[in-house]
């Protein structure tokens, strides 16, 4: 994969602590290189609120299937849930920059475009990482990342579980 020649996004991402790694899912996916001038566009861009209840955006029975109990940690933008056992679930939002430049621009291994809700939308990796990001546009400089993971490395399937958080927020936001 080729870094975009703006690689510094990736030390917001990790300095913002939302994001650990990445995966693959079940949705169908296309592998190939991406550099900033040819990230995908939205067809029918929708705005990003940056003051939005992050926490809210995401269900208590989807919270609940993926294991995550509690009440997220609200931070403007953004919001965390973590558990006892080491899992944990951050969705941030992203105004003023394309969130797909975040995972192109970090040089991320093996990316993969889906499309979810009518955006589109990256995540990177293979089995074996503690981590999955998922970085959807939903429009011309803005969008949201979803992370989802495990305190340890595993085989399981992390992408799937950060793909479904993702869609039901791109859900929320398409209206």
């Amino acid at each position: 994969m080729r870094r975009a020649e703006n690689s510094d996004r990736r030390f917001g991402v990790l300095d913002r602590g939302l994001f650990w790694g990445s995966s693959a899912g079940e949705a169908p996916t296309v592998t190939q290189t991406f550099s900033r001038s040819s990230l995908p566009t939205v067809a029918n861009p929708v705005d990003v609120p940056a003051d939005a209840d992050v926490c809210g955006m995401v269900d208590a029975g989807l919270l609940g299937d993926l294991g995550v109990t509690g009440d997220g940690q609200s931070r403007p933008g953004s919001c965390l849930w973590q558990t006892s056992d080491g899992t944990r679930l951050a969705v941030g939002l992203r105004v003023g920059r394309d969130p797909l430049l975040d995972i192109v621009g970090a040089g991320a291994p093996d990316v993969r475009l889906v499309e979810l809700h009518g955006f589109p939308a990256m995540h990177s990796g293979a089995k074996g990482r503690a981590m999955c990001d998922v970085y959807v546009k939903t429009g011309a400089e803005q969008g949201f990342s979803v992370a989802y993971g495990k305190a340890q490395r595993t085989d399981d399937d992390l992408c799937a579980p950060a793909i479904s958080v993702a869609e039901q927020v791109a859900e929320g936001l398409r209206g």
